[in-house]
């Protein structure tokens, strides 16, 4: 599996997930007017997992995986995108009530939402104990 440790190698990777991801998802929204929004959430939500599974934190071992449930290398880190990640979830409510476009969101939302909790609960354990065990 690859690991990434190098900080400018992780700005590197983060600015090509989000430009791809965005060129796609309106590459399909413009092929696909309806069900084509939902392909940039599912596309930045992928790069997301893929970021959180590889990039490693300067006092991280580099080989081993980590626990399903860890997402970042410190637990200040892993609230901090889940405050983003929420941000994401909570700014297209308000289209929501118009009604335009708000099942489209709410399916990003719930996407979004649920990577979010991964996030938060990844935090939560880390700072819970200092001993926090590193298995499943």
């Amino acid at each position: 599996m690859v690991r990434i440790v190098r900080n400018t190698t992780k700005v590197a990777v983060i600015t090509a997930a989000t430009v791809v991801a965005l060129l796609l998802g309106l590459q399909a929204e413009s092929l696909v007017t309806t069900s084509g929004a939902i392909v940039t959430p599912i596309l930045v939500t992928a790069a997301i997992v893929f970021m959180a599974r590889t990039f490693r934190g300067d006092d991280e071992p580099v080989a081993p995986p980590r626990p399903w449930w860890r997402a970042t290398a410190k637990p200040t880190s892993g609230f901090v995108v889940s405050a983003l990640l929420i941000s994401a979830v909570i700014r297209p409510f308000p289209s929501a009530w118009t009604g335009d476009g708000s099942t489209i969101w709410g399916l990003g939302g719930v996407l979004y939402f649920l990577t979010a909790l991964w996030f938060f609960i990844g935090a939560i354990r880390q700072s819970g104990s200092s001993s926090t065990p590193e298995g499943p």
